[in-house]
């Protein structure tokens, strides 16, 4: 595999973890107004990190068939989408919180995250320190 594509797909995996948990936070300072992390025992971290290594694997292996703005605007709208797919998927039903509320947070998260990791993707690109030089 080549190491290029493993980074991307970490980094992909790491922005997922680190936007869920971001977005449960938030979640969860906004509905209730205490700024706790125990509401992380329901966020579905193992779900997004599985699902930001591939997104990050299929958008490393497009990278360089886009160019930098197209790459990010793709990024945008795949982290979005994704961010939503996850929310819709893996949060459950419960009387006591709002679950459209807790899918916009996860979904706006994931598409913030997908902006910083496509700059990040696109600043480690080979191709963008060639064109540098």
């Amino acid at each position: 595999m080549n190491r290029h594509l493993l980074r991307r797909a970490l980094i992909g995996g790491t922005i997922a973890l680190v936007s869920t948990c971001v977005a449960a936070l938030a979640y969860g300072a906004f509905d209730t107004g205490i700024w706790s992390p125990a509401i992380l025992i329901y966020a579905p971290l193992g779900q997004s990190l599985v699902v930001g290594l591939v997104a990050g694997l299929v958008l490393g292996s497009v990278r360089q068939r886009f160019r930098l703005m197209s790459f990010a605007i793709l990024s945008l709208f795949i982290g979005g989408l994704l961010g939503f797919a996850v929310g819709e998927i893996w949060i459950g039903y419960s009387p006591h919180f709002s679950r459209d509320l807790a899918i916009v947070f996860l979904a706006a998260t994931w598409t913030v995250g997908a902006s910083i990791g496509a700059g990040i993707v696109g600043f480690l690109s080979p191709a963008s320190r060639i064109a540098a030089a």
